[in-house]
């Protein structure tokens, strides 16, 4: 990269996607390079960019004030320049700064929707203010007030956060408020490849109430891998424990084979009991058709020979 390009500025954050790259400077001007497909650089056009290029919208200046007129009848132009930067797998993002807090965003966040070549602003989340966004390949989480919002078109794995069920939509096309979160003030979002985090705030007063409600996510990876980062002094004092730990793990394995056993051998005698019934029946009813195909030879040696009735 030819550092010249950032000449006179600091850099303070980089947003990386899955073939671009938007830089932040401490100023708030955007820089993008990479692959340029679907204008997911912001530079009007489609075209590979292998050197940063500055995005014109956050670098242009507002007109000088008119001296002819007075100052009730100038219009006044506020910078735009971004706080926060993200982006996706085809797309980019950004936050504005004062007065407006808005999400501008430019390229694609589905194949089937319209591209946008420059900075637009975003029409899902018109109005709200914006404390912080993130974006995974296609989907979108935004943090606004009490509100938490989330879009993103399918496939999608739960990281929009509406919940499992019948009759629950997995995705939208159209900005939506993730219900369980609603009343909590977010701090800060972040979005994987397929889940979602957000950091509540627990010295709100509503914040601890509506966490203490939802589901705690606790797998057995996690708590090895926080074991491992215990200090070895701690190790020693919980060696004990932990070899509890180890046994009670042990016997749940154990008592979950015996479970699997259990059912395979249940799914095995029902199976061979189906096909008994099946071969009866099958006996059964090639009995049936050799009598059927025996009586009118036993009628006709009936009639022939009336002494072989009994």
């Amino acid at each position: 990269i030819d550092m010249s390009r950032f000449e006179g500025s600091r850099i303070v954050d980089v947003a990386c996607g899955a073939a671009h790259t938007i830089a932040m400077d401490d100023q708030g001007r955007l820089y993008s390079w990479g692959f340029g497909a679907y204008g997911r650089l912001g530079l009007k056009n489609n075209k590979d960019q292998h050197q940063p290029e500055p995005i014109e919208i956050f670098h242009e200046e507002p007109p000088p004030p008119n001296p002819d007129l007075p100052k009730f009848m100038q219009r006044q132009v506020p910078k735009i320049r971004a706080k926060k930067i993200t982006c996706g797998g085809t797309s980019s993002f950004a936050v504005v700064g004062e007065p407006f807090f808005s999400l501008y965003m430019w390229g694609i966040t589905k194949k089937t929707g319209e591209a946008f070549m420059y900075p637009q602003l975003s029409a899902n989340v018109s109005g709200w203010r914006i404390r912080s966004v993130a974006c995974g390949n296609t989907s979108m989480i935004v943090a606004s007030g009490r509100t938490l919002i989330t879009w993103g078109s399918s496939p999608t794995y739960g990281e929009l956060g509406y919940g499992s069920g019948e009759g629950i939509a997995k995705s939208s096309t159209v900005s939506k408020k993730v219900e369980d979160l609603e009343g909590a003030i977010c701090e800060q979002v972040a979005a994987g490849l397929s889940h979602s985090l957000a950091i509540v705030r627990m010295d709100d007063p509503k914040g601890p109430k509506i966490v203490e409600k939802l589901p705690v996510h606790d797998p057995d990876e996690v708590q090895d891998l926080l074991r491992e980062s215990k200090p070895k002094a701690a190790k020693k004092k919980k060696s004990k424990s932990k070899k509890k730990k180890r046994r009670r793990r042990r016997r749940r394995r154990k008592r979950k084979r015996k479970r699997k056993t259990k059912v395979l051998m249940i799914l095995k005698m029902r199976k061979i009991r189906r096909r008994r019934q099946q071969l009866q029946q099958k006996r059964i009813s090639e009995a049936q058709e050799m009598l059927s195909m025996m009586k009118p030879f036993i009628r006709v040696l009936q009639e022939e020979r009336p002494d072989w009735k009994n």
